[in-house]
């Protein structure tokens, strides 16, 4: 990973959605992934390119950006 020149964080439970439910659902679900895949980047050195596709995006966007000091952009 550290020669990767992008990661795409697609992390998900889909599957705790119910219907009329909101983006924050899986979040608690999530947060301890992209704990583990933050670590794991820093650790290897990532420098490159982080799309998030995650869910609620701009929040796991922030968890990601605080763990391993990313640049940051979000497209709504």
């Amino acid at each position: 990973m550290a020669d990767a020149d992008l990661v795409i964080s697609a992390l998900g439970h889909i599957d705790l959605i119910k219907p009329g439910g909101d983006r924050f659902t899986e979040l608690k679900a999530n947060t301890p992934e992209v704990q583990q895949v933050g670590n794991d980047l820093k650790k290897v050195g990532f420098n490159g390119v982080l799309i998030v596709i995650s869910n609620p995006v701009d929040v796991i966007t922030s968890m990601y950006q605080k763990q391993i000091v990313l640049g940051l952009m979000i497209i709504n």
